[in-house]
């Protein structure tokens, strides 16, 4: 990979065409494993290299095959049958009664790996699954582009692609708040909001202006069943996400994405699209689905009269309400007693918390 004459001369200069395939048996030693995650998988990540892993799903060729992952961002391999899904080649040996190959040349191993390799089925079979994965958060959204400061404040913040070049139709737009005098932080927000968009578009290979609403269908179904990374805890015995805390009745947030995270992603990216729209650029239908009722009845309404109850546009979830104080529960006023009160048998009641 990194030989100047490697690779046939339909290979992009940048790699971006390249997929490296892993085909998994199971049983992988963790020396291996670990050496591939400090030598390998950091030069995959460095250039943007599309790296798809792949198992066995079943005893038969019919069973087809498991996605283990798929991205230009890995960070390691997925080993354990058990764990990840995948049917082992161990299993069959087991089942046919051999004692599987642990050692040697693992000709039992080649043979697997080599047959699974050489087929173009698991290409295809491989990009088919890659939005099936999307959806249901079984592979990570590959991390290229980052959100950097403006070198003004028109826009205080955009977003630059892989090779740290401005995203010109995110740049146009987040100019054009920064016009209708928003705050920075607002700039700042809508270009994360962008920033995962657009890490989307590009595992997909989608064009944004060929984006429809299945790629916004993703995008809520993968901030509906993956972790958030800033849910990650870092210390050591730190509370898990979600869980409630002891001494003041209320719920930490959860691993994944609030409902209301998502809602003003696809605020940010209708309106992204609503921007190039009245320019003639972009798609011709908003790939954000939108309430025509709501609108209508959000229209010409006045601030003295009350705000109409309307459906939901498709694809918003429902915002989840505040969390109330546990002070009535009698189960958990024993455990939220203060040993430094004043007054013996007294708890406290702080404010509730949005989860």
């Amino acid at each position: 990979m990194l030989d100047p004459g490697f690779g046939p001369p339909e290979l992009r200069d940048d790699l971006s065409n390249l997929i490296v395939m892993v085909a998994q048996t199971g049983d992988e030693w963790t020396s291996t494993c670990d050496l591939v995650t400090t030598h390998i998988l950091p030069l995959l990540c460095e250039r943007a290299i599309r790296f798809v892993e792949v198992a066995r799903a079943g005893t038969a060729a019919a069973d087809g095959i498991v996605v283990l992952q798929d991205s230009r961002s890995p960070v390691r391999l997925h080993p354990d049958a058990d764990e990840h899904g995948f049917y082992a080649l161990s299993a069959e040996h087991r089942a046919n009664g051999v004692l599987p190959t642990l050692g040697g040349k693992r000709t039992c191993s080649v043979d697997c790996t080599s047959s699974l390799l050489t087929t173009k089925e698991l290409v295809v079979a491989a990009d088919s699954d890659l939005r099936s994965s999307v959806m249901h958060g079984l592979i990570e959204l590959p991390r290229i582009g980052k959100v950097v400061a403006g070198p003004g404040n028109l826009p205080p913040f955009l977003l630059v692609d892989a090779q740290t070049a401005p995203v010109e139709p995110a740049l146009q737009y987040l100019r054009d708040l920064a016009l209708g005098d928003a705050s920075p932080s607002t700039c700042k927000s809508y270009s994360y909001d962008l920033l995962r968009w657009f890490r989307l578009l590009w595992l997909l290979e989608v064009a944004w202006d060929h984006a429809t609403e299945a790629e916004v269908a993703l995008l809520v179904g993968w901030m509906r069943t993956a972790p958030n990374p800033q849910r990650q805890r870092r210390r050591a015995g730190a509370p898990a996400p979600g869980t409630v805390n002891v001494r003041t009745g209320k719920q930490s947030l959860k691993a994944g994405f609030a409902p209301r995270t998502i809602n003003h992603c696809l605020s940010v990216i209708y309106g992204l699209y609503a921007y190039h729209g009245s320019f003639g650029r972009g798609p011709v239908i908003n790939p954000v689905p939108e309430s025509a009722e709501r609108r209508e009845k959000l229209a010409h309404l006045s601030p003295l009269e009350p705000k109409p109850v309307v459906r939901r546009a498709r694809l918003r979830k429902c915002p989840q309400s505040y969390m109330p104080c546990a002070r009535g529960n009698p189960q958990l006023i024993p455990a939220m007693k203060l040993a430094d009160s004043s007054e013996p048998g007294t708890f406290r009641c702080r404010a509730p918390r949005l989860v």
